[in-house]
């Protein structure tokens, strides 16, 4: 577990351009726009990278929210599994 700031660029960096822009757009509706969305529902073809918008978004929200006199902790669903499908073990998103 770390305990310093999260380096937002390098996160963001391991996103296409594309996946960089669904989050920024995503992370403007849900914390910037005045009419901001609560939720906001990402969706595409099969193996084009919702996971990694969700964690550039995820990067994003604690960047816009870090406040070192607080704790973050993110949650998984045990049932969710870390890795799913031969995508991504042949990518190695998962390490697997």
């Amino acid at each position: 577990m770390s305990s310093g700031r999260p380096d937002l660029d390098a996160i963001l960096s391991r996103l296409k351009d594309f996946q960089r822009d669904s989050a920024s757009y995503a992370f403007r509706r849900l914390y910037r726009d005045p009419d901001s969305a609560r939720r906001f529902l990402i969706s595409d073809e099969a193996d084009l990278g919702k996971t990694l918008v969700a964690s550039g978004i995820t990067a994003m929200a604690i960047d816009q929210l870090w406040d070192p006199s607080r704790s973050v902790r993110l949650l998984r669903p045990s049932a969710w599994p870390a890795c799913r499908g031969a995508a991504c073990q042949q990518d190695g998103e998962c390490g697997g």
